[in-house]
């Protein structure tokens, strides 16, 4: 495979653990089970 085809299969991947790096150290309170619940109550 070439780089070109890894940055297409596993672009959006590396871009979301990127933001949610990203977010966990800029926002107090973002990475905490109350935030993962309110989630996944969105989500239901």
């Amino acid at each position: 495979m070439t780089l070109r085809d890894y940055a297409i299969r596993y672009g959006f991947i590396v871009l979301l653990v990127g933001l949610i790096a990203y977010f966990a150290i800029a926002a107090d309170g973002f990475v905490s089970p109350q935030s993962a619940v309110f989630i996944f109550q969105s989500v239901a």
